[in-house]
């Protein structure tokens, strides 16, 4: 019996990795979200919206005025905070453990990136991080890292790179 034989197809290790991963990716895709899942903008912003301002969709944030949006209760105190959200508008940006040019780089981001500032301190700002995670381009998260904040500079002329952070 003759049976037509099929070339062999040049695939290297690399290759065969990859194609494993994305079946593998794509059957854990079908059983919900995982760590390996790949957001849509919409389960993004909706994460974001639950964390600056529990109880609000992303619509109702959309539609508010930004001042009144982002005030949250201090369960502690029982006062509202107000979070301001900032814009990154240099091509990168770093995020300090303590508002000093010579501190530990925590996180990195890039230029239109949206940033919630909890408070204003000179020429730095404090990030409003609740759950411990950034968001900038490394994913840190500050309780892995063990540090209680991070700080960003909003004017770097003195450095020669001009404005780093403008309030949106």
């Amino acid at each position: 019996m003759n049976v037509p034989m099929l070339c062999q197809v040049p695939y290297g290790i690399y290759e065969w990795e990859s194609m494993g991963e994305a079946i593998a990716v794509s059957i854990l895709d079908l059983h919900g979200i995982n760590s390996f899942s790949r957001p849509s903008a919409k389960m993004i912003l909706h994460k974001v919206s639950e964390s600056l301002s529990p109880g609000k969709s992303p619509e109702e944030l959309e539609k508010a005025d930004p001042k009144q949006a982002l005030k949250r209760l201090d369960e502690d105190s029982g006062n509202f905070h107000d979070f301001q959200l900032w814009r990154v508008m240099h091509s990168m940006v770093v995020a300090r453990e303590n508002p000093n040019l010579e501190a530990q780089v925590l996180e990195v981001f890039g230029k239109g990136q949206l940033l919630a500032v909890a408070e204003e301190m000179g020429n730095w700002v404090r990030l409003h991080a609740p759950s411990g995670c950034l968001g900038g381009k490394l994913n840190t998260d500050l309780n892995q890292v063990r540090r209680p904040c991070a700080y960003m500079l909003i004017d770097g002329s003195a450095k020669g790179l001009g404005q780093l952070l403008q309030k949106t």
